[in-house]
């Protein structure tokens, strides 16, 4: 079976740390024990990342929310890439293997020396999201990660295939897109969109288990203690309005101090895969927690 003969379902074509493509099951099954009978109306996934779970929701098809989805996240070079794929992503594949052909050491840290600093009309966005893609699929584990000037300094990574793959991800995702407001905007903005009968995920970089997971700069803001208590304090607002909100985060004592359950938070344990750690043997499956409130 060749690329272009693989399924369509849509699944998260980026590497994404922290993705959620393997638990976006379970994620989604707690979710549906929240939401009123009848369903809920919009879903609405800021943190976007790799889109584990919006397009785990998209492949159930009848089960998608009554008025759709509402994507949204700070990384701007991430919402031009989902954007242009939205749009125009047979452009960006063409463009890709473009970047693709001339790949060695010297090509990647060219590119990734760039600045591309955000959409500015879609033959911009097309641009971008090549370029995304291209050091998305080189660099080491697929990570992305700002500095405080906003530039990628992930090194290369080793691989035999790099884009294996790559178009049929995208061309499954694009029709998964279509139709879908995708937002460049820091979290608590969501609070301007969100109505009674919504649901909420947030899946924010996670508060690290130790010294060599202390990773939470997908952007050169970074998240922090300040963010995280503002995420809580937004979820109990949004549940004031009707809302429901369910967050994921590391099984840690500080995150369930956080999330105090004398203030509406229940606390639910789940296994996840963990495939990102300096140190080998301090990888596999790590409890996490799925976080509501509201419902």
């Amino acid at each position: 079976m060749n690329e272009q003969q693989q399924s369509i379902t849509p699944k998260p074509f980026l590497k994404w740390a922290g993705g959620k493509r393997k638990s976006a099951a379970e994620i989604i099954g707690v979710m549906k024990t929240l939401v009123p009978r009848g369903g809920f109306q919009t879903c609405h996934i800021p943190f976007l990342g790799g889109g584990g779970v919006f397009f785990a929701m998209r492949a159930m098809g009848a089960r998608a929310p009554a008025r759709g989805f509402c994507l949204s996240d700070l990384n701007g070079r991430l919402v031009s890439t989902y954007q242009a794929i939205r749009e125009n992503h047979e452009a960006v594949l063409t463009r890709l293997d473009e970047l693709a052909t001339a790949h060695d050491k010297e090509h990647y840290y060219q590119q990734r020396a760039r600045s591309l600093d955000g959409a500015i009309d879609e033959e911009e966005d097309v641009e971008i999201a090549a370029w995304f893609l291209y050091l998305n699929r080189t660099c080491f584990n697929g990570l992305w990660r700002e500095n405080k000037r906003g530039m990628n300094n992930v090194p290369m990574g080793k691989y035999k295939k790099p884009f294996n793959a790559v178009h049929s991800l995208v061309r499954a995702a694009a029709p998964a897109l279509q139709g879908v407001p995708v937002y460049h905007c820091d979290f608590r903005e969501v609070s301007i969109r969100v109505q009674s009968g919504d649901v909420v995920y947030f899946d924010p970089p996670y508060v690290p288990l130790d010294d060599t997971a202390n990773f939470t700069a997908y952007t050169r803001a970074g998240f922090g203690p300040d963010e995280r208590a503002a995420l809580r304090d937004l979820a109990v607002d949004l549940a004031q309005k009707g809302a429901v909100c369910l967050l994921s985060d590391h099984d840690t004592e500080q995150i369930r101090e956080l999330y105090d359950p004398h203030k509406g938070f229940i606390a639910r344990t789940i296994m996840v895969p963990r495939a990102i750690n300096s140190k080998g043997e301090k990888r596999g499956e790590v409890p996490e927690l799925l976080v509501s409130i509201g419902g």
